[in-house]
C-alpha cells in the first residue's frame, strides 16, 4: 500500500504543479494553506491506512521541497 501511496503522492505533485499550485483553507480557525491536491492527513490515512498514509504525506513533502532546493539553486 505504501508503494501505491507514493506513487499516488506523484501523481498528484504533477496535477498540483500543472493547475499553478492552487491552496485552500481547509480549517476555519487557521490562515495554514493546504495544497488543492494533496489529501489531507486524515483522508490519506483513510485511504491507504496508517503507513501508507504518513508515506503519501512524506512523499508530498520531498516532492515540494526538492522543487523549493532547485529554485533555491537557480537564483
Amino acid at each position: 500500500m505504501s508503494k501505491k501511496a507514493r506513487a499516488d503522492a506523484k501523481k498528484h505533485y504533477a496535477q498540483h504543479v500543472a493547475a499553478g499550485r492552487p491552496v485552500c483553507y481547509p480549517w476555519p480557525a487557521s490562515m495554514k494553506p493546504w495544497p488543492v491536491h494533496r489529501l489531507l492527513e486524515v483522508d490519506s490515512r483513510d485511504e491507504y491506512g496508517e503507513k501508507g498514509g504518513l508515506a503519501y504525506q512524506v512523499q508530498f513533502r520531498e516532492l515540494f521541497w526538492a522543487e523549493v532546493k532547485e529554485l533555491m539553486k537557480n537564483e
